[in-house]
């Protein structure tokens, strides 16, 4: 994982029926890249009303971590080895990628030829962190141009195929690395407008309530081969109060409004 955030950064971010009955809450996760060298981060999410704070395991006391502000609508990327903090719209740092992709143009230039979207409902979906789950799938194909430095690719296939499993009664806060990480896996297909428009409002219509586990898989070429796969999996909830102060900004710190970022994860 940390070889796949490094790649995707330096690029470069209805209503339940039983809502979480406590404001103040955590959970544990980890995403598994699925590669040879089984390179899992794992971390934790940390949230008190509208707030929420995401660290990573790791043995570095300077580590990069994320706050959470207004439900997830702003997002603070906190590099405590540079004294600075970094501030992002939440939705525009999960799309971030291909944004940087879009804005990379004349150099680098796609062009998405076609693409199909399917979604699947599958039902119950078994225990997640000990929460009963409805599980579902997205199938997504495309074909597309690629220009860059005067070469030229043409008819490009790729395809990402991915199921998740949902708590409908649960809510969480958001988890930016799932976000991006996850959406890094096809951002090529994702610097069309058109086709990120249309896997964003797929996934919406899957994605009822928290997210406790996806598996993820994609590939440039059509069918099985090079493929590369992410999984995701919250693993523990955990009710109740966490420390205010860890989502306290540091005050002596410069905030900046980057239009790229780099994270060590």
């Amino acid at each position: 994982m940390r070889r796949a955030l490094a790649l995707v950064l330096v690029v470069l971010a209805a209503a339940p029926a039983r809502a979480q009955s406590s404001k103040a809450y955590s959970y544990d996760f980890q995403l598994d890249e699925g590669s040879r060298t089984h390179d899992v981060t794992r971390g934790t999410v940390r949230v008190s009303g509208d707030r929420a704070r995401v660290d990573v395991e790791s043995n570095e006391a300077d580590r990069e971590y994320f706050i959470l502000t207004d439900g997830g609508k702003t997002l603070y990327v906190v590099h405590p080895d540079r004294r600075t903090i970094d501030r992002h719209d939440g939705d525009a740092f999960a799309s971030i990628v291909g944004t940087g992709l879009r804005a990379a143009s004349p150099v680098v230039q796609f062009t998405m030829k076609d693409f199909t979207i399917d979604t699947t409902h599958y039902g119950e979906g078994g225990t997640v962190a000990g929460r009963h789950t409805m599980r579902s799938g997205l199938s997504e194909h495309w074909r597309l141009d690629m220009r860059a430095m005067g070469i030229v690719h043409e008819e490009m296939g790729g395809s990402a195929e991915a199921t998740y499993w949902t708590d409908p009664t649960l809510t969480l806060m958001r988890n930016p690395l799932y976000d991006i990480v996850s959406s890094a896996m096809y951002a090529m297909a994702a610097s069309d407008r058109k086709f990120s428009s249309a896997s964003l409002a797929a996934r919406r219509s899957l994605l009822h309530g928290a997210l406790l586990k996806a598996d993820i898989s994609y590939a440039m070429k059509d069918g099985d081969h090079d493929r590369e796969h992410l999984r995701y999996e919250v693993t523990r909830i955990t009710p109740g109060a966490v420390d205010e102060k860890l989502f306290a900004l540091p005050k002596d710190f410069r905030i900046e409004t980057p239009t790229a970022t780099k994270v060590r994860m």
